[in-house]
């Protein structure tokens, strides 16, 4: 059974009103120790994970002793309105709100005859988030420094329990907005990362331009639909930080990527996934359809694929490997530049922190 271990840093503040704050890491090392095969794996959840759930708890445990990983993840930036709030009670008074007059004479006539009625209505509900300035979902880079953190944190607990450990496998896995966060990782601090296997990667976060909605059919028929109106779509002042095609297209990146794509995926095209990709030498895309759902390892062609996290990794490990042919964790002062920003990339006590200057 795998060792866990949780612990807190001082992390990277907002970028539009700085206020110190701490990152919550957590953990595992495998059964058997950690010695010179032993790989560093981060796992980046998307909207609706937390580190601190048992299903994760699970997956850092299970990658850990099966695949010879130390097994990192953290609770990052904005992470708490990012979940799925799926548990909303709907009362008669709202869904009395959707109907007309003549709909409700007709469903206090004859329910079961006119309850079809309910097929077409849809009750909006706009979440109420309280992000603020110094806290939010800011849905790319302060995220993106959380998660450098927690290699360069965890990595270095490693080295001063003088373990060795193989830097040639320093890997990332996330699906669909952890996806996405881990190529950003690479764009903001190339040479830290060796290998990037991704589930549904978008290249540039839709929430940055629409809301977010999630919507489902309750048993009576009628529709829910929970928006997410995010601070940072208002007040954002630079999207190219965020769209990886311009920061791919301004850098060599020597990372290995093995990416797995849905064909239906409406939310990230494959067509705009496969553009992305040609930017990087070493990468691997492969597209899902109706041939592959096997009802295991994928049951969708659409966005996320259905598919198992265990054994998609295990199918990644076993045809094209984790580990690449250069050393990882090459952590250095970086610095981006875009149209309207340049953004310094440094060290403060040895952990990455973001900073910026708007040009004029």
């Amino acid at each position: 059974m795998s060792k866990e271990y949780e612990i807190e840093v001082i992390a990277q503040p907002s970028l539009y009103k700085p206020k110190d704050r701490t990152l919550r890491i957590y953990f595992s090392e495998p059964d058997a120790g950690i010695h010179e095969n032993t790989g560093i794996l981060l796992l980046i959840s998307g909207y609706g994970g937390q580190a601190n759930s048992n299903v994760y708890k699970k997956m850092r445990s299970q990658f850990s002793d099966t695949y010879n990983l130390v097994t990192v993840q953290c609770n990052y930036f904005g992470w708490e309105y990012m979940q799925s709030n799926t548990d909303i009670r709907i009362t008669g008074d709202m869904l009395e709100k959707t109907l007309t007059e003549e709909e409700k004479k007709l469903l206090l006539t004859d329910f079961n005859t006119n309850k079809h009625i309910f097929r077409e209505k849809t009750i909006d509900i706009n979440m109420q988030l309280n992000e603020t300035l110094e806290n939010m979902n800011d849905m790319g880079p302060v995220q993106a420094i959380d998660q450098l953190t927690a290699l360069k944190v965890v990595t270095d607990i490693i080295l001063q329990n003088g373990l060795v450990f193989n830097k040639k496998k320093i890997v990332l896995y996330g699906f669909s907005h952890g996806g996405y966060i881990s190529y950003l990782c690479n764009a903001l601090m190339p040479g830290v990362v060796t290998t990037i296997i991704d589930n549904s990667a978008y290249v540039f976060p839709s929430n940055l331009n629409y809301n977010r909605t999630l919507m489902w059919q309750e048993e009576a028929g009628y529709n829910v639909c929970i928006i997410y109106d995010y601070l940072i779509k208002n007040i954002v002042f630079d999207k190219d930080i965020y769209d990886l095609n311009y920061l791919y297209e301004r850098q060599n990146s020597n990372v290995k990527v093995i990416s797995f794509h849905g064909l239906n995926d409406t939310m990230a095209p494959i067509k705009d996934k496969l553009v992305f990709l040609e930017k990087i030498s070493n990468s691997i895309c492969e597209v899902i359809d109706e041939n592959r759902i096997d009802g295991d390892m994928f049951n969708s062609t659409k966005h996320g694929l259905g598919a198992d996290f265990l054994k998609l990794y295990d199918y990644a490990e076993r045809k094209y490997g984790s580990e690449s042919e250069r050393e990882g964790l090459q952590f250095g002062s970086h610095i981006i530049e875009t149209e309207k920003c340049k953004y310094f990339i440094c060290f403060d006590d040895e952990i990455p922190l973001l900073k910026y200057e708007m040009k004029r």
